[in-house]
């Protein structure tokens, strides 16, 4: 574990730059921060990208891309990998930003590449690209937003973005020939339709998630929340992609109500509730760990006279919940 704390210089506060950091994404040892107001393209550009290597440790800065103010993301932000084999510093990582323009559309879109170990000196450099046209706009549907976004397995730069909603897009050998392709989610993991009634995308992080354990990739979600299951079919499924990335294997999978009827969730006197925010573990030799709690809320309205100010959200109880596909464990506890 490292931690560092960041002060804004008198030259930042006096051109208002500020010394606000949001984490843009990280990566083995890596945190790539966004500083002052820069928040990604399409922002202020008075700001920059802090890649901090725990590993070193070290601090670096990068500029936005070039007219990074007329570029759209293409979701959560950047994606940061480290560079194998390492410069000659060991500190050498590839920076990556999928975008697009407002006045082009899909497939057609931008990645754009910082090297730290370029020579004779780091630069942004820019290729066009052609994504795949499962990610294009449809009517009835929602468009492709990347919510989480990893560097995938293989001893190649392997870059991905991925849509908890519809699927991950894939991008290979990103520094000489990027080539991109779609892999969908499993069967069980269905996209819900954009409608007249229901216009709004569901918080997917919520349901599902998506990373790089061990050399491969692996999914966990709750199935049956999207499709309209009744409560007691409701099941936490976990699936492994094949190497070729080309088919889901599903891992294991377990009902909510066999959840509710452990002795370990009994005596804890829980009410019976949905676990949400599944996370993926990313230890080296676990197999399909995964975490999500369990929350139970008290709900209180704020009033100014007959006006709704705000709900307010009590925790009356909170549980934590780990799962082990191979070895068939659960366990359900109270944080502490």
């Amino acid at each position: 574990m490292a931690a560092f704390r960041l002060r804004g210089s008198k030259s930042h506060q006096r051109h208002e730059v500020g010394s606000r950091c949001l984490v843009a994404c990280t990566g083995k040892s890596l945190l790539v921060l966004y500083g002052g107001q820069y928040s990604g393209p399409g922002s202020s550009t008075r700001g920059c990208y802090l890649v901090y290597d725990a590993a070193a440790p070290l601090l670096s800065t990068v500029p936005p891309p070039p007219q990074s103010w007329d570029l759209i993301s293409i979701g959560v932000g950047p994606l940061v990998l480290r560079r194998q084999p390492p410069s000659s510093s060991g500190s050498g990582y590839l920076l990556a930003e999928l975008v697009t323009r407002p006045s082009r559309d899909l497939p057609d879109a931008e990645l754009y590449l910082w090297r730290s170990d370029g020579e004779p000196t780091p630069q942004w450099v820019k290729k066009e690209v052609r994504l795949p046209r499962k990610v294009c706009p449809e009517a009835g549907k929602h468009n492709f937003s990347a919510d989480i976004s990893f560097s995938g397995p293989g001893t190649e730069d392997t870059l991905c973005w991925v849509d908890l909603l519809h699927g991950i897009l894939v991008c290979t050998s990103p520094t000489h020939d990027p080539s991109f392709c779609f892999i969908p989610l499993p069967h069980d993991c269905p996209a819900v339709p954009m409608t007249d009634s229901s216009p709004c995308r569901p918080h997917m992080d919520e349901l599902r998630s998506v990373a790089c354990v061990g050399g491969a990739i692996k999914l966990a979600a709750m199935v049956g929340v999207l499709e309209g299951w009744s409560l007691d079919q409701f099941r936490l499924s976990t699936w492994t992609l094949s190497p070729d990335l080309r088919e889901w294997r599903l891992d294991g999978s377990f009902h909510i109500k066999d959840l509710w009827a452990t002795d370990e969730y009994r005596a804890l006197n829980a009410p019976l509730r949905v676990p949400i925010c599944p996370i993926l573990s990313l230890g080296e030799g676990e197999d399909a760990v995964f975490y999500a709690v369990v929350n139970d809320l008290e709900l209180r309205s704020i009033l100014q006279g007959p006006i709704l100010v705000r709900t307010d959200a009590d925790f009356k109880c909170q549980l934590s919940l780990l799962h082990k596909d191979r070895a068939g464990l659960l366990e359900v506890k109270r944080p502490d």
